[in-house]
């Protein structure tokens, strides 16, 4: 090479830019973005059992819990920066709709959409979109059972404007879904769709279905016992759902699980007994509630704890413990603020305002 050449390629390497180097970045912290450390020019790899693996911009291979990433931004992925980021400034209606385009495209990688499915379900919790959160629930299932088991959806709002989007969603999930326990948890995600629909030909059909599984799990089984219990109630077939609790009651042996039953327990006893005007009778009814209040405090999606200290209010203000009854329904509108429980206890407030001070 002439001396004239190697000059004219030393210029020219002078004059144009380094090529851009593909990186991400993380956000590490528990909380809120602006508390959270910030990594630049990493390399993210995989997510897997809830951890997030990534080379650092120093070259040393690391991870970090997925809990413990306030945000993340990819190189060139637009679309799901935006959710995070939106995610990040509490702009959960952005957040979601861009987390479920996300979902929706067929080229995202797998750790990708994981962690869309996974904040597509917290942010679908707080602005009560169950269509988002069942069908986050759905993605995840197929790609990452041992995360979806962590993120099922709560219990379905009653006639719902989002229950029918929310079906559609589980029903076509079980067109693909390829091992027993995916169709299992989406039968069961199913009943409990229809009867919040108040769908009784539908929820019948299902437990049809999921009893025609055959070979269930033991964990399997205890849910459909307590779903044919849940049946009974809707039928109002008071003792048999009672005999299915105690018959089966050995079968219940999760925490979530007994708390479910323990609630279809404190109802059929409730629907048999609370018109007696019998107070030890009455004070029973109560205990049966505040059992479901007492252990399901103790999980994390705190199931049936609203509806039965709403009940126990009832209760009490029918033993005429008025001041017990309005406690009640105060904590229970400062615990569960915006649910169905919280309005009929703010509502049963406004009446006693009018009935007296001594009652406030």
């Amino acid at each position: 090479m002439t001396p004239l050449k190697k000059m004219l390629i030393t210029a020219a390497l002078l004059v144009l830019p380094a090529r851009a180097v593909r990186a991400d970045t993380l956000w590490i912290g528990e909380g809120a973005v602006n508390r959270a450390i910030k990594a630049d020019n990493v390399k993210i790899s995989a997510i897997k059992d809830g951890k997030l693996f990534y080379t650092t911009d120093g070259g040393m291979q690391t991870s970090k819990l997925l809990a413990q990433l306030a945000q993340i931004n990819l190189d060139g992925e637009t679309v799901f920066n935006t959710a995070e980021n939106a995610y990040g400034s509490n702009d959960m209606d952005t957040a979601i709709t861009n987390y479920q385009l996300v979902l929706q495209n067929p080229a995202t990688k797998d750790w990708m959409q994981s962690r869309a499915a996974t904040r597509l379900i917290a942010a679908a919790k707080i602005r009560n979109r169950y269509d988002a959160e069942v069908s986050a629930y759905c993605s995840l299932l197929l790609k990452d059972p041992a995360a979806a088991a962590g993120n099922k959806p709560g219990s379905p709002p009653e006639h719902s404007q989002y229950l029918d989007t929310a079906l559609a969603s589980v029903q076509k999930t079980l067109d693909s879904a390829s091992t027993p326990a995916q169709k299992s948890a989406l039968l069961n995600l199913e009943l409990d769709i229809d009867r919040a629909k108040g769908d009784k030909t539908a929820t019948n059909a299902t437990l049809q279905q999921l009893i025609a599984m055959g070979g269930a799990t033991p964990a399997d089984q205890a849910m459909l016992k307590l779903a044919q219990a849940n049946v009974d109630l809707d039928g109002k077939q008071y003792d048999k759902a009672i005999a299915d609790i105690d018959k089966n009651r050995a079968m219940f042996t999760e925490p979530d699980q007994q708390v479910d039953a323990l609630y279809v327990l404190a109802q059929a006893h409730l629907a048999l007994e609370g018109d007696k005007a019998d107070n030890d009778k009455l004070k029973d009814l109560a205990l049966n509630y505040m059992r479901v209040v007492t252990f399901g405090s103790k999980l994390a999606d705190r199931p049936h704890v609203a509806d039965s200290m709403l009940e126990v209010a009832q209760i009490e203000d029918k033993l005429g413990e008025k001041p017990a009854a309005l406690q009640l329904q105060k904590q229970l509108m400062k615990d569960f603020p915006g649910t169905p429980a919280a309005a009929k206890a703010q509502a049963a407030l406004g009446q006693a305002s009018k009935e007296g001070p001594a009652l406030k």
